[in-house]
């Protein structure tokens, strides 16, 4: 390689160096400004989908009793005060130990019911007398939070009852699942206590029980705000988001939490610090070796070139034939497309002599 050759080289190179070490340490800048925004975006879209995973507990509850009711299957047991028909269905319905259900009469009185059915304090009188459904999110003494559906059972035009279909969300399978689709550690409070969570003590036991900090209470039980930002859970500081749980009267009872361990996510932004550099130096490889390409082709072969015409010259060979070498439409190549006119008038000069 020419002198000339290797000075461009080294100058393309450099400046393609610091024009990727500029850009790297930009980028660098602006994933670790914007790393809790992303956190926080992300925390966001995994509560959603913990929140459609609770509503279709409520729609599949709800699926059960209107089906119940369009078949008169409900009515007919509550009237006949035989059950049988109802048991077997819902053998074949629950999907779950946490699916609960009852039917009851027309005084509110449970005529039927699955032996984990718990009654929270509502008044059935108000399902019956109305014929309004009601779905949602209900609290209660034994069953602090549950998704379900209250529904009238008529009978020849007449409401003769009521029926309760749910889901108690102190299951974790559910959690679990959660937990895999979005790698976010995934809790369901009841009013600030942990109900059901993906969290574990040291022990491998299921954090539940446990409290969430005062000014995240504060915030989202008080005020009904959504908290963001970070917390200790356990000793372990996490990035955190906290969203109220409405009940079916609107009211504050509980909150939706989904946290990423802040180690978990230093070792994600050094995975991709290190995917980003590891990128930059195989750019800076190829991009070295295609300039390398060019500068042989289209710089040094042609000044190897004009110089061999040149020594040529200054040895006094004018009979040598012209060069074969295929210049480049540039200045370099009108240079080099002149010395041969030049060669023929020195030739033409000694010969006179």
């Amino acid at each position: 390689m020419s002198k000339l050759g290797k000075k461009l080289n080294i100058i393309i190179l450099g400046s393609v160096i610091v024009m990727l070490f500029i850009l790297l340490s930009s980028l660098l800048v602006l994933i670790y400004k914007n790393s809790t925004a992303l956190i926080e975006n992300q925390l966001t879209a995994d509560v959603e989908v913990f929140k459609a995973s609770v509503n279709s507990h409520i729609d599949r509850s709800a699926k059960i009793a209107e089906y119940w009711s369009s078949v008169g299957m409900d009515a007919d047991a509550l009237e006949n005060g035989d059950f049988s028909i109802i048991e077997k269905a819902w053998a074949t319905q629950a999907e779950t130990e946490n699916d609960f259900c009852a039917i009851l009469d027309t005084n509110g009185n449970v005529a039927w019911k699955t032996p984990n059915f718990d009654l929270v304090s509502y008044d059935a009188q108000n399902i019956i007398s109305s014929g309004n459904s009601v779905r949602g999110l209900f609290k209660g003494e034994n069953v602090p939070l549950s998704a379900r559906y209250m529904g009238p059972v008529s009978k020849d035009g007449s409401n003769i009852g009521a029926i309760i279909v749910g889901f108690d969300l102190s299951e974790v399978e559910y959690l679990e699942e959660l937990k895999e689709q979005t790698d976010a550690q995934v809790t369901i409070f009841a009013g600030k206590t942990r109900y059901a969570t993906t969290v574990t003590n040291d022990d491998g036991t299921r954090a539940v029980g446990t409290d969430m900090a005062e000014n995240v209470e504060e915030t989202v039980i008080l005020n009904g705000i959504t908290y963001k930002g970070t917390a200790e859970i356990l000793g372990e500081r996490h990035y955190v988001l906290y969203e109220p749980i409405y009940d079916y009267n609107n009211d504050v009872i509980g909150a939706y939490f989904a946290g990423y361990s802040a180690e978990d996510v230093y070792a994600m932004l050094r995975g991709v610090i290190f995917t980003a550099v590891i990128c930059a130096v195989i750019t800076v490889l190829i991009l070295s070796f295609v300039i390398m390409v060019i500068v042989r082709r289209f710089i040094e072969k042609p000044l190897h070139a004009v110089e061999k015409i040149a020594s040529e010259m200054r040895e006094g060979r004018f009979s040598v034939p012209d060069s074969r070498f295929n210049f480049a439409n540039d200045e370099m190549g009108s240079f080099a497309r002149k010395i041969p006119q030049r060669q023929i008038n020195f030739h033409s000069r000694a010969f006179k002599k």
